[in-house]
Parts: C-alpha cells; sequence; structure tokens
C-alpha cells in the first residue's frame, strides 16, 4: 500500500484498488458491505506517514503517485497545447486511449495538466480533435477525483453543443457537479433538445442526466421550463407499451405525476399523459382507484371534452374503465 484512503464506511484501501473497485459500479464498502454513502475518497494522511516511517527505516523506497510516469511519456500532453493540427489530434487520441485503460492513467493525466488543454480543444476547428477530446475528458470522469477538476475547468458550455452533451450523464453523477451543470446556461435545453431529437443512445444518456441533475432540487424549475416534460411524457407512452417497462412506470408510482400533468400541462403532453394512465390503469383496481383518490375524473372528463382528438379517446377510454370499476366494487 503507498497510497492509503478512507471510504464513507471508515474502511482504508490502496486508492487505485477502490477506484478500480468503484469504477467497475459496485456501490458498496468491499470489507463491511455497507452500502457507500458517498464516493469520496479521502487521504488517510497518518497511515500514509506510516507507511514512509516502515519504507526508511527498511530501505524500501516509496514512488510518489505523483512523480509516476504515463503509460506512454507526458509527450502526448504537451502535444496537446501546441504544433499542428495532425499533432494535436493525434496527442488527443492517444490521450483518449490512455484515459480509457486504467484508473491510475486517469488519475496521472490528470495530474500532468491535461484537462484544461483537453477543454480547450473542444472549441477546435478540426472534428476529429473535438471528438477525441471530449471523448478523453468522458474517460477522465470516471474517476470521481477528476469530475470537478473538468467542470471547473468549463467543460459544461461546449459539450452540451449537438450530440456530445450525452456526455453530461457521467458528469452529472457527482452532486457538487449537479449545481454547476445546472447553473449552466443552455444546458437543460440541450439535453431536451436530445431527448427529443437525439438518437438512441442520445436520448437514453439525455434522460439518464436529466434524472441526475433534478434530484437537486433547484434544477427543477429549469427543467420544465426548458420543456422536458413533453419529451419525458411522450418517452414514457413508448416505455409502457412494453411489459418491463410498465411494471417498472408501476414500481415508480407515476400515477400521480401524470395526474399533476393532466392538471396543468401542454394539450399535447396532456395527451400522452391520458395515453400512459390508460395503458398502466386498464383493468387494474389498484391503478384506477389511485386516479379516484387523486381526483383526476373531473381532470379526464374535462380531456374528453376539449382535448386533442387522441386526448379524447384516452380519456373516455380511461373514464369508462372507471365506470367498470364502480360497478363491480
Amino acid at each position: 500500500m503507498r497510497d492509503p484512503v478512507v471510504v464513507s464506511t471508515g474502511q482504508t484501501y490502496e486508492r487505485s484498488s477502490i477506484q478500480r473497485w468503484i469504477d467497475s459500479g459496485n456501490l458498496s464498502c468491499p470489507k463491511t458491505q455497507q452500502r457507500l454513502q458517498n464516493l469520496a475518497l479521502t487521504p488517510n494522511y497518518v497511515l500514509r506517514s506510516l507507511i514512509i516511517q516502515w519504507c526508511e527505516a527498511n530501505s524500501r523506497r516509496v514512488v510518489s503517485r505523483g512523480r509516476r510516469r504515463l503509460g506512454a511519456d507526458r509527450g502526448a500532453v504537451r502535444r496537446l497545447s501546441g504544433g499542428s493540427v495532425v499533432a494535436q489530434r493525434a496527442a488527443a487520441e492517444e490521450i483518449r486511449s490512455l484515459a480509457r485503460r486504467s484508473t491510475d492513467n486517469r488519475i496521472l493525466i490528470a495530474e500532468a495538466g491535461a484537462v484544461p488543454v483537453l477543454v480547450g480543444l473542444l472549441a477546435a476547428g478540426d472534428a476529429a480533435t473535438q471528438e477525441h477530446a471530449v471523448t478523453a475528458l468522458l474517460n477522465l470522469s470516471i474517476c470521481d477525483s477528476n469530475k470537478a477538476l473538468i467542470i471547473l475547468s468549463g467543460a459544461v458550455g461546449p459539450i452540451v453543443q449537438g450530440e456530445r452533451g450525452v456526455r453530461l450523464f457521467s458528469l452529472s453523477l457527482d452532486d457538487e457537479n449537479k449545481v454547476v451543470i445546472g447553473s449552466s446556461p443552455g444546458v437543460f435545453e440541450a439535453l431536451v433538445a436530445l431527448l427529443r431529437d437525439g438518437s438512441a443512445r442520445g436520448r437514453r444518456d439525455a434522460a439518464t442526466a436529466l434524472f441526475n441533475l433534478c434530484i437537486y432540487s433547484g434544477n427543477k424549475p429549469r427543467a420544465v421550463h426548458a420543456g422536458v416534460l413533453a419529451p419525458a411524457v411522450a418517452l414514457l407512452s413508448v416505455v409502457v407499451s412494453h411489459q418491463e417497462g410498465k411494471a417498472a412506470a408501476a414500481r415508480a408510482n407515476v400515477i400521480p405525476l401524470l395526474v399533476e400533468v393532466l392538471r396543468a400541462g401542454q394539450p399535447q403532453v396532456k395527451e400522452n399523459a391520458a395515453a400512459v394512465l390508460l395503458t398502466l390503469c386498464k383493468k387494474d383496481a389498484e391503478g384506477l382507484g389511485s386516479l379516484e383518490g387523486l381526483g383526476a375524473v373531473k381532470l379526464l372528463a374535462e380531456l374528453a371534452h376539449s382535448g386533442t382528438d387522441r386526448a379524447r379517446r384516452k380519456a373516455a377510454g380511461l373514464l369508462e374503465q372507471l365506470k367498470k370499476l364502480r360497478r363491480t366494487s
């Protein structure tokens, strides 16, 4: 052990080992099996000092983490900030590859000062260089200690342009980043556009990023103002058409949220909300009972009278289901 760190359960691990554990998707303490309350890795300076003392007393050399070399060398990082377009493109591609390989490389690349330079390359005129730079930043962001550095280096603005905005889903996992990303101009508008018009992967990652960002309550009105409800409810109407998606929506207790959409949403959003509710509640006494308890009958009656053609059909279908429930109860 040469770089001891403490996790939220109070246990100490070698940094590179526990980081690899976390990067593999494990969210529990390896020793206690308790769920980690956060993913912060706090240096254990006392144990670090004892390790150094033992090494000195036993004629062993401790290599400082900050002095170890990159897999190739630091030349790739230096070439990012100078030279021809071709040289910068090659250097960005090399950094992208190194950052993908290991946790140690991600830490060392950031320590070598690559992050601000990569952020600068997001505005490069060469499309291939931009793609290598943004993917390198995504790879670096897998390491929690790099997330804040990437945000503070001003990466959010350039990253949200176009399909690259899907990369925010990784950065948005960190609680502190939720505040910074959410307050950056154009973020929610870009993610909503991706959710509505992006590729399959783009829509998936945009939905994940929006969910992560909206865990912070201050971001919820920003998302609503950016128009998140329309594509989100439209996406939900597709999801619940599959049995697994329907079951997942039921477990997530989305009925109260959809009733609120019926109460205050735009016509197209109300239409999709009614469609989702019909799929979820058809021949389901518990779901229909929830609708009655939430005061949805009046809202559905209004929608059946003045909604879009599809909304009127869906609302009428729900009202018919509610009538059948009353007759059998």
